[in-house]
C-alpha cells in the first residue's frame, strides 16, 4: 500500500493547492474582465471554494494516514510534519467559518454586498489565512518527499543486512551460515592472528623463540566458511593443547 498512499496523498494536494494557485492567479483575473465585474466572478468563485473545502478535508485524511503509517527515522521531522497538519486544520476551521459569513452577505442573484466594509475585512483576513495555509501544504510537502526518502533508504538498508544474515526476504527463507557477530568477532580474531605471526623471532632479551607450540594453552585454527554480501569472513577454531614440560617430565619414574 506504500505506492498507492504516496500516490493518492501527492494526488489530493496537487489538485488542492495547485488548482488553488491557478484559480486564484489565472481564472479570476481572466474571469473578472470577461466577465465586466468582479462581483459576477464572485458568483463562480463562492462555488469553486465550496468545493476546494471538501477537497482539503480529504486531503487532511491522506494527510493523518501516511503520518501513522509512514516509518521516518528522523522524530524532528515527525513532530515538524503532525505541527503543520495541525496548522492546516486550524486554517480550514477558520476558512470555513469566514467562508459563510461572506456567502451570508453576498447575493448572488443581485450581486449586491450587505455591509461593504465587513465584507472587504473578512474577504482580505479570508486571504491571508489561505496565504498560510498554501505555505504550510508547500513546506509539508517537503518534509513528506524527505521522510519518504529516508523511510525507503532505511528499508533498503534493512533488506541489505537482513540478505547478509540469511534472513528470510520476500518469501524466501534461508538458514544463516553465521550471524554477523561472529563475522565481526572472526575478522577482529584473524587480524590479531596475522599481527601474532608478524611479530618478531627473538624475545626481548635476544633470544631466539622455539617454532613449537608453548607448554599447554591453545591453538588458533583459521579456515574459510563463505562468501556472504559483506564479503570474504574466516571462522576461528581454537583446539586445546596439552604438552607435557620438562619439569613434569623430569618428576616420572623410569
Amino acid at each position: 500500500m506504500t505506492v498507492p498512499r504516496r500516490f493518492l496523498l501527492l494526488a489530493a494536494l496537487l489538485f488542492w493547492q495547485g488548482g488553488l494557485t491557478f484559480y486564484g492567479a489565472v481564472v479570476i483575473p481572466i474571469g473578472a474582465r470577461v466577465l465586466g465585474s468582479h462581483r459576477e466572478q464572485a458568483v463562480i468563485t463562492r462555488e469553486v471554494a465550496l468545493v476546494l473545502q471538501c477537497v482539503s478535508l480529504v486531503t487532511w485524511g491522506l494527510f493523518a494516514w501516511d503520518n501513522i503509517v509512514c516509518r521516518d527515522p528522523r522524530k524532528w521531522r515527525q513532530r515538524c510534519r503532525h505541527f503543520m497538519k495541525s496548522g492546516i486544520v486550524l486554517t480550514w476551521c477558520a476558512l470555513g467559518f469566514l467562508y459563510m459569513n461572506l456567502n451570508k452577505q453576498f447575493d448572488p442573484e443581485k450581486q449586491s454586498i450587505v455591509d461593504i466594509s465587513s465584507f472587504r475585512f473578512q474577504h482580505r483576513l479570508y486571504l491571508w489565512i489561505l496565504s498560510v495555509q498554501w505555505l504550510l501544504c508547500v513546506s509539508y510537502l517537503v518534509l513528506t518527499l524527505q521522510a519518504w526518502r529516508a523511510e525507503d533508504t532505511a528499508a533498503g538498508e534493512k533488506v541489505r543486512e537482513d540478505e547478509a544474515l540469511g534472513s528470510p526476504h520476500f518469501g524466501v527463507t534461508t538458514e544463516p551460515a553465521v550471524t554477523l557477530k561472529e563475522v565481526r568477532k572472526g575478522k577482529e580474531e584473524g587480524m590479531q592472528l596475522r599481527r601474532e605471526e608478524k611479530s618478531s623471532a627473538v624475545d626481548i632479551f635476544g633470544v631466539a623463540q622455539s617454532p613449537k607450540s608453548p607448554y599447554g594453552g591453545t591453538k588458533s585454527i583459521v579456515h574459510p566458511t563463505g562468501k556472504n554480501a559483506i564479503g570474504n569472513f574466516k571462522k576461528i577454531t581454537k583446539i586445546p593443547i596439552f604438552t607435557p614440560s620438562p619439569h613434569s617430565m623430569a618428576q616420572v619414574p623410569s
